[in-house]
């Protein structure tokens, strides 16, 4: 009865790790297009499509570099105004991922810096923080 038990553990700790290991892969392939990505490009075709949404990180909440919180209204406005990059997050699963999470901060950063240029420029930024 003890060994039965504990192969039953066994099994039940491996399934454990595969499904963390494949969901991990899954989300390190839903950003691998961050290695390839130019924030300056991607920005100013957005611009063209007069698509003016900011990047944001998911943190404990949505994090948008360069544009200050303050300046949303609320959260139906943020959800509205940000294209959250999926696979960021607190928690980081390894090294790959928490290289990931860096690229998708300073992406975020020069993307959402050339919206702002864009909106400061033509006159619709409205928030004087």
């Amino acid at each position: 009865m003890k060994i039965l038990t504990l192969l039953l553990c066994i099994l039940v700790v491996s399934c454990s790790f595969s499904g963390q290991e494949k969901q991990l892969r899954n989300m390190l392939e839903s950003m691998d297009w961050l290695y390839d990505a130019d924030p300056t490009v991607d920005a100013l075709e957005a611009i063209s499509r007069d698509d003016l949404r900011y990047r944001g990180k998911y943190r404990a909440k949505l994090y948008i570099p360069r544009v200050p919180h303050e300046c949303f209204s609320g959260w139906e406005e943020t959800k509205k105004m940000v294209i959250p990059i999926e696979g960021t997050s607190n928690t980081v699963w390894g090294y790959e991922h928490a290289r990931l999470i860096a690229i998708a901060r300073e992406y975020a950063k020069w993307y959402n810096f050339q919206i702002l240029v864009h909106l400061r420029e033509n006159g619709l930024w409205d928030c004087d923080l």
